[in-house]
């Protein structure tokens, strides 16, 4: 939450060492950091895409495997993505309210 807070703000608080690169959190730069320390770009199994960080492979992967963890529970219509489910309930006049339990699964 305090990552996704900080994307709001417009303080640039933490900075590279190596070059004049400024970055909202800390995650955004310790990838960069990545890039200059030769840990390059993770490589899709599927297709060309390669990503630096880990979890945006694991999104992009969902396009290949077909994977939809988000469900709609008014029409059990699955997406690939919590935003693009968020979209989807407009449909139905709703919110989504997204919660994770200790196992990670989604509950709305």
């Amino acid at each position: 939450l305090n990552r996704h807070l900080l994307s709001h703000s417009d303080e640039f608080r933490f900075k590279c060492h190596r070059c004049p690169a400024k970055y909202k959190t800390k995650h955004a730069l310790g990838a960069h950091l990545d890039r200059h320390d030769g840990n390059r770009r993770k490589q899709c199994e599927y297709c060309p895409a390669k990503f630096y960080c880990a979890a945006t492979l694991q999104k992009h992967r969902r396009i290949h495997t077909g994977e939809k963890p988000y469900v709609c529970q008014e029409c059990n219509k699955g997406f690939t993505g919590k935003h693009n489910l968020k979209v989807h309930m407009k449909v139905h006049g709703k919110h989504l309210i997204v919660k994770r339990n200790a196992e990670n699964d989604v509950t709305i």
